[in-house]
């Protein structure tokens, strides 16, 4: 398969980062790349990456490079995931179906977000290839479960529990660029937009743009009406016995997201957990976390 010009000057994730700074506007790149308050977490993330060393015997090579791994069953071509990020589409027209279709095409499991701008069973759909789902643990569990079977109809492969996003992250970067979902048109941000034409050009069409797998939740189906309601939707109070209950409602495997101390992890296989995601919710929740990196020997 040939690359595209633009796939050939995205050979390394910086340069990536960089390209998408001059491609959208400031602010939502900041909500993109932004992490919680002074970005400590955030900034340690990398950093723990930066730090790994990695011990070669060349000697012990091979003439054919094989990186592929079997996972719940399922051979992946490499052991590279794409993990729940919510609001692709407001960063390239259909963002999540490009996104899982990239994943297809690389042999891996791309995991749609809650706050996608598809629907689950849009991308289902799709014919895209494995698929995970993340749900979170809302203060009506009915939406929780509701969530779930949605995923098990549409012929999701996994289901991802997100535990540390039920209280929201103080992001700085967004509050400084006053930006919300949906933007508000003010001066400073109508400026930064007109400073993206082919952003602009490129999302032109687009003003039905809202949490997808949303409406109809409450009667509402704008964007604006269904931020303002998302992060009322959370408990805070979720617990070890919401796991045991989702742990029966979904007859596959069944993965926990944001674990960073042992002793939860532990817990998560007595409780039959089948995966555990070690994160810290990029940097975007609890600044002063751990890097996911360094928590992950413990857990191990």
């Amino acid at each position: 398969m040939v690359a595209t010009p633009l796939e050939r000057r995205l050979y390394s994730v910086h340069e990536a980062r960089r390209l998408a700074q001059r491609a959208l506007p400031q602010a939502i790149f900041d909500f993109v790349d932004g992490g919680a308050e002074e970005e400590r977490t955030l900034r340690r993330n990398e950093a723990a990456f930066g730090e790994l060393e990695l011990l070669p015997r060349p000697l012990d090579g091979t003439r054919v490079r094989d990186q592929s791994v079997s996972l719940f069953g399922k051979r992946l071509a490499l052991p590279v995931l794409v993990g729940p990020t919510g609001l692709s589409g407001l960063l390239w027209p259909d963002g999540e179906l490009a996104t899982a279709r990239a994943a297809a095409r690389a042999g891996t499991v791309y995991c749609l977000s809650h706050g996608s701008t598809c629907t689950i069973e849009q991308l289902a759909a799709d014919g895209t290839g494995l698929r995970w789902m993340q749900v979170f643990m809302y203060r009506d569990r009915e939406l929780t479960r509701a969530f779930a079977e949605r995923a098990l109809t549409a012929g999701y492969d996994a289901l991802v529990l997100t535990t540390d996003n039920q209280v929201l992250g103080n992001r700085e970067r967004d509050l400084r660029n006053g930006f919300t979902i949906p933007p508000r048109f003010t001066g400073a941000t109508m400026l930064g937009m007109l400073s993206r034409t082919p952003w602009l050009w490129r999302m032109r069409g687009r003003r039905d743009l809202t949490f997808a797998n949303y409406v109809g939740t409450s009667g509402a189906s704008d964007i604006a009406s269904l931020a303002a309601r998302m992060s009322s939707l959370l408990d805070p109070a979720a617990s070890w016995v919401d796991v045991a209950w989702l742990r029966a409602l979904w007859p596959g495997p069944l993965l926990l997201k944001g674990v960073l101390h042992p002793d939860e992890a532990r817990r998560a296989v007595a409780e039959g957990i089948d995966g555990i995601v070690v994160s810290n919710h990029g940097g975007r929740q609890l600044d002063g976390a751990p890097a996911s990196l360094d928590a992950l020997p413990a857990i191990v």
